[in-house]
């Protein structure tokens, strides 16, 4: 009787103790003659993290969110503040950047001053140098020198970008305030339809023959057209045997739709192509931070080049409308066709028809901000920027968070400030 009774109790406390941690309670097994108590979690016990930290930044999903873990596992989001002004410092920019509530440089600040600093940023790689803004200064007069499209498969080019990965990785490859890498800014990848300036196919297409670029260019068309040469007779106005094109100028072909057509799909080889080379060697030179696309355009989301960069990034850099409103569709197309969150690199809501002050412009502020944590799939965004500036081009004002000596605007320290605060404690929360 006496080891019928005490088997019971043994079978009580496991059946217990298997319950409770099916139950996902932390318990400590007790002995057979020590009363069976409720497991229960101590009070300054921490749920156990989904994601464990690795010492980096680092990326994934919490409660359907994606989200970025900082490096101790802990679910962050990264809040920056773009185009601070360093003549202010360091600490003045830290303290400020604090009593504003953005926890990161954002993606502008020069890298002598982010590593005097403690907050996380950035770093935008600009391998192919061929941003909208740049040719848009150079057009104006702002910049110096000619806009040129590179040849990725140019040997030259490629030691180049493989030399610069190098040193850069091999300064940050350790730092653990940085995010990820971005590959570049706001690049004009589909070329623009009735520009050949900005038509990588066409820059191309103009070099000498036999450069390596040219000779990717004929192998392609060759291969695009195999079976349809009468087609591509009938588009470009030659044959497909002996293709040549003139070196040094544009030509006027038969049927410019088609060719337009042709080069839009040669440029998304182009970049494809560029991705799959570059996207390895920096993984290789540094497999501890992340890697963002190239500052997408939001006009510029072509599907089939996000696929390409969606093969090779953790997430998808975009540029959107400077606006006050929050284009979810197309973030969720963006997410579907990639698989990747959104990293919202650069946005500012200027003075317009609808918001004609800064008051205006301020209010709409937090409403954009709760888009943004609403979508789930956001795991950054940047404020552009520091302080007050005019567009050189369009003459609008974009409202800085501050005037020019850096003290804040009453209106953005009444609106922005509160939903800052607000959107990083729900995040801790959640």
């Amino acid at each position: 009787m006496q080891l019928k009774f005490h088997f019971s109790r043994m079978l009580g406390v496991a059946l217990a103790w298997i319950l409770a941690s099916h139950a996902g309670a932390q318990v400590t097994p007790r002995g057979p003659t020590e009363p069976t108590k409720p497991a229960v979690m101590p009070a300054t016990a921490q749920p156990k993290l989904p994601h464990q930290g690795t010492g980096y930044y680092t990326t994934g999903m919490q409660d359907g969110r994606w989200t970025l873990f900082d490096p101790e596992g802990k679910p962050y989001f990264c809040l920056g503040l773009n185009h601070v002004n360093q003549r202010f410092g360091v600490e003045r920019i830290n303290r400020d950047l604090a009593s504003y509530h953005f926890n990161s440089y954002g993606w502008m600040a020069s890298l002598p001053f982010i590593q005097k600093g403690s907050l996380s940023y950035v770093y935008p790689f600009d391998f192919l140098n061929i941003s909208i803004g740049l040719y848009n200064r150079i057009k104006r007069g702002d910049t110096p020198g000619i806009f040129r499209y590179p040849d990725p498969y140019d040997p030259a080019f490629r030691s180049e970008v493989a030399k610069t990965v190098a040193e850069t990785c091999g300064q940050l490859k350790e730092d653990r305030n940085l995010v990820a890498y971005m590959l570049g800014d706001v690049p004009v990848i589909v070329p623009a339809r009735d520009n050949p300036e900005l038509n990588w196919a066409e820059a191309i297409r103009r070099q000498p023959e036999g450069t390596p670029g040219k000779n990717e260019y004929l192998k392609w068309i060759r291969s695009e057209y195999k079976g349809r040469e009468v087609e591509f007779t009938a588009n470009y106005g030659i044959g497909l045997t002996d293709v040549r094109f003139s070196p040094g100028k544009s030509q006027v072909f038969p049927r410019p739709t088609e060719v337009y057509r042709d080069d839009v799909k040669f440029a998304l080889h182009l970049i494809d192509d560029f991705y799959a080379f570059v996207g390895p060697l920096i993984r290789k030179a540094d497999p501890n931070h992340l890697l963002f696309s190239h500052r997408l355009l939001h006009d510029q989301l072509n599907m089939e080049l996000l696929r390409s960069a969606g093969r090779h990034v953790d997430a998808i850099a975009v540029q959107p409308p400077f606006n006050e409103r929050l284009d979810g569709e197309l973030y969720r197309r963006v997410h579907q066709t990639t698989g990747k969150p959104i990293f919202i690199s650069d946005h500012h809501i200027t003075t317009s028809a609808r918001l004609k002050t800064r008051e205006d412009a301020a209010k709409a502020y937090p409403p954009y901000l709760q888009a943004v944590y609403d979508s789930k799939i956001i795991i950054g965004y940047g404020f552009c920027s520091h302080l007050d500036s005019v567009g050189k081009a369009s003459g609008l004002v974009k409202p800085g968070l501050c005037d020019p000596t850096g003290t804040i605007h009453p209106e953005f320290a009444e609106h922005v400030l509160p939903a800052n605060r607000q959107l990083l404690d729900r995040f801790r929360r959640e």
